[in-house]
């Protein structure tokens, strides 16, 4: 052993390694390399690409406002819709007529009643006679109205009515209520002769608010 290789033995006995990089070449061994050292030929990185967290933070922000309008253009397109029904509602209640209560009409009521309108038979019930001097007959009426039962609904009338062929013209009256008559029941009439016909024919026709 000489003094160089001597001076590369440790306490031990063992090699030391070297410590230079001239020594490091010269025993075959690459040189160290440090964590911490650039590699020649290459450039370091940028800071900004070692952390590329803002273009996530810009992602979020859009993709939050992104959201935020679809929801306000949705929350605005069912508001709309419930307006809509709101205001239709709304407009149909404000729309709907007033009710009016109107005093209860009868076309029948407006209809005049007038002589015209009735008949009277004469029914002869007794007759007797007294040669020159005449016969007493016995009659009794029976009105007939010709026009619609409907027209006397709930009205009340006082007919006149007039009774010829006896010795003077007999005048009377009945009363209806409706369709109810309220007539005589039979009436004496003295005639001139036995082949006198005694008639009957109403004149007159008031209406009544009572039955009298």
């Amino acid at each position: 052993m000489n003094e160089h290789d001597a001076g590369n033995d440790g306490p031990t006995g063992r090699p030391v390694p070297p410590t230079g990089e001239h020594h490091f070449a010269a025993a075959g061994y690459p040189p160290p390399t440090s964590p911490f050292a650039t590699p020649p030929g290459t450039l370091a990185p940028p800071e900004s690409a070692a952390a590329p967290k803002r273009p996530r933070k810009r992602g979020r922000i859009l993709f939050a406002i992104v959201a935020a309008v679809f929801i306000a253009v949705g929350s605005g397109a069912v508001g709309y819709a419930i307006g809509s029904d709101e205001s239709a509602t709304s407009g149909t209640e404000t729309a709907a007529s007033p009710e009016y209560s109107y005093p209860p009409t009868t076309g029948v009521s407006t209809v005049p009643v007038t002589a015209a309108d009735f008949s009277l038979s004469v029914l002869t019930e007794e007759k007797k006679c007294f040669g020159s001097a005449g016969c007493l007959v016995t009659i009794s009426l029976e009105p007939t109205f010709k026009g619609a039962s409907s027209v006397l609904t709930d009205r009340s009338f006082k007919v006149l009515y007039e009774i010829d062929g006896g010795e003077d013209p007999i005048l009377d009256k009945f009363t209806m209520v409706g369709t109810q008559v309220t007539i005589d029941q039979s009436t004496s009439v003295e005639t001139p002769s036995s082949d006198t016909e005694v008639t009957a024919r109403v004149t007159q026709v008031v209406e009544t608010t009572d039955e009298g």
